[in-house]
């Protein structure tokens, strides 16, 4: 009940008022909505998210129309030339917390769906560490809280990389079970399990929690004992079978992405030799400590150029650095082992995310992983500390008059170790360090958030010396100055991340526009080219019922490479990438493309954009407005 109410409570905002949980405000900064903004609105609330509104609603709207139509969304006809749809895997169309959203296709379910996810993240978590890591209720909350409300998953919320993240708990919990008495149940549960990550919609965040939960898989079985060789090989054997198995139930899932993935922009761009991988610059390791240290995109104040505020942060709470040590010090020696693999998983991905000499090019020469996207290893970190927290609580709960004192040693050198490098290095070198601006507004909001950290460093070390001093004289008191420790977590977690997924009333939600109702009276079939920003990619597809747009544009995390190719005769300054947008419509090839309408924003330098030269036929001049006369289906007009 307590992590349902803490969901609940995230939710607020978007529960109570009715608003539903999208960022498609920022569509109102192009056209045709930008003429359709509602009254005093400025800016998007934050324009980090536009995937979401390029992609991700937009497919959901696609998926479910074609469901109604009892047909399975195999390919997308309406972007580019057509493309694979449920072979691009981000479309997550198997994916369960999808379902609600195909059953009732409406936006007040982007928040239900939402709420599930961080339900189910921290209810997997809450269950890990319960009956695998076994530590109290209390551990077991900070670990639950940490992990549903950090960083990796508020912040990728919305993208199927969350709907994969979440599942990193139920893997272990899953794993751990099997190991230790395997049985059909538990067989099928972890393949069931396995094959979810699957179905989640992002292969490569698969790929790293298969390779996460297989390390946790060889230390479960060195912690049982199994050390002849025909008890390790069976045990590992039998958690393999079940993983595999798990890849068979989402073959159908898997076998079209292959196919897809070997045609595609993404991976022919990352077999590349001159692909150099990605990664972290160390500095954002602070953002641990300060999670607005380089500002943030719901303030509009994020100044990085380099690096966006979803890949860059790795907020899980101060809190933990201050538990975890006390993990360390627990008196049983099985949660010693647990800490130091803990511990150890904590420094192998962390040299991973930020390019430490030795780990990175060892780790990324594992098959596969030097065409991933690395950075993203940190929801690892924050969940491996997570658990090293709940340990801490767990440690210090059962702590003899004897470990008193060293728990007093430990907290305090933690403490102020946190000050000194994770404030105190940052405030010190925050210009030749960090390249931070020496003006305000982010000089003011750099030391602004690292004075946040610093109080919430002293508010966590005076409550944990409060629980040492009170723990034998007024146990009592100690127990509900523990009993703190959540509520301070949650408190921090809710007011660094709670506002980062926006709400929009439901009448901006994607409004009617004299554009898309002038589209909509057309007849027969035909595409569009868009230059200048207008109609973006994919945003022909959201409530497609009412728009009925084909467009050349598009957006696709694999991207055909075939029709990258094309694209590139038709616009030379393309990228060719996943994302296919134009900047000229004056290619021939736009008849063959069967392209009716060239669409530009209103006072656009026509001419710049070789807008001009699509016209067919004899007419001379821009024509703006409904196409009359002998001008068919075919020939391309402004």
């Amino acid at each position: 009940m307590g992590l349902a109410l803490a969901v609940t409570l995230f939710f607020s905002p978007a529960l109570i008022t009715g608003r539903w949980l999208s960022a498609a405000d920022l569509l109102f900064g192009f056209y045709p909505w930008h003429t359709q903004a509602p009254a005093g609105w400025t800016v998007a609330q934050n324009g980090t998210l536009s995937d979401t509104v390029l992609a991700f609603d937009p497919w959901l709207a696609y998926a479910a129309r074609r469901l109604h139509e009892g047909s399975l969304p195999l390919w997308n006809p309406q972007d580019m030339l057509g493309a694979p749809f449920l072979a691009n895997m981000q479309s997550a169309v198997f994916f369960p917390a999808n379902w609600l959203y195909f059953l009732w296709p409406d936006g007040a379910m982007f928040v239900v769906c939402a709420w599930l996810k961080l339900f189910s993240a921290a209810l997997g978590m809450y269950l890990l560490a319960r009956q695998v890591v076994q530590v109290g209720p209390k551990g077991a909350a900070i670990a639950a809280l940490s992990f549903a409300f950090g960083a990796s998953l508020t912040v990728w919320l919305l993208y199927s990389l969350a709907n994969a993240m979440l599942l990193l708990p139920w893997l272990w919990w899953a794993t751990a079970r099997l190991l230790a008495r395997p049985s059909g149940r538990r067989f099928a549960a972890l393949s069931v399990i396995a094959g979810l990550t699957l179905f989640a919609g992002h292969p490569e965040t698969a790929y790293h929690l298969a390779l996460v939960t297989g390390l946790f898989a060889l230390f479960c079985l060195w912690d049982q004992g199994a050390l002849r060789i025909g008890a390790f090989v069976q045990g590992l054997g039998v958690w393999s079978a079940a993983y595999l198995l798990g890849v068979v139930l989402a073959a159908i899932q898997v076998l079209p992405f292959l196919e897809y993935a070997q045609q595609s922009v993404a991976l022919i761009g990352r077999a590349n030799p001159a692909f150099q991988g990605f990664w972290l610059p160390g500095k954002y390791a602070w953002t641990m400590v300060s999670p607005d240290l380089f500002g943030n995109p719901v303030s509009n104040n994020w100044w990085d150029p380099n690096m966006n505020y979803n890949e860059g942060n790795n907020y899980n709470g101060v809190l933990l650095f201050l538990l975890a040590p006390f993990a360390l010090l627990a008196q049983d020696k099985r949660r010693r082992r647990i800490a130091l693999f803990l511990i150890a998983l904590v420094l192998l991905t962390t040299g991973v995310v930020y390019h430490w000499p030795i780990v990175y090019p060892v780790v990324t020469a594992l098959p596969l992983m030097r065409f991933g996207a690395n950075q993203r290893l940190v929801l690892v970190i924050g969940f491996a500390l997570g658990l090293l927290a709940a340990l801490g609580v767990h440690a210090l709960v059962e702590a003899g008059r004897n470990l008193v004192r060293r728990l007093a040693v430990c907290l305090l050198f933690t403490t102020l170790a946190l000050l000194g490098i994770g404030v105190g290095v940052p405030w010190l070198f925050a210009h030749p360090g960090f390249q931070v601006p020496s003006q305000p507004p982010p000089l003011e909001i750099w030391q602004t958030g690292l004075i946040r950290a610093a109080g919430l460093i002293l508010a966590g070390g005076l409550i944990l010396a409060g629980v040492l001093v009170f723990r034998r004289r007024r146990p009592r008191l100690a127990v509900g100055m523990l009993g703190l420790l959540p509520l301070l977590l949650f408190a921090d977690l809710w007011q660094a991340h709670s506002p980062y997924n926006p709400t929009i009333s439901p009448q901006n939600y994607f409004p009617a526009t004299p554009l898309t109702d002038f589209l909509k009276q057309q007849t027969g079939i035909f595409r569009t080219i868009c230059v200048g920003g207008v109609l973006l990619p994919n945003t022909n597809l959201a409530y497609h019922l009412a728009y009925g747009v084909d467009d050349l544009g598009g957006y696709d995390a694999l991207g055909p490479q075939l029709y990258s190719n094309l694209v590139r005769h038709i616009d030379l300054q393309s990228t060719g990438s996943g994302l296919i947008t134009f900047t000229t419509a004056q290619s021939p090839l736009l008849n063959l493309l069967n392209v009716r309408y060239a669409l530009a924003p209103p006072g656009i330098d026509l001419s710049t954009h070789n807008v001009l030269d699509a016209h067919q036929e004899t007419i001379s001049g821009p024509v703006v407005g409904k196409i009359q006369g002998r001008n068919q289906p075919g020939q391309t007009f402004v």
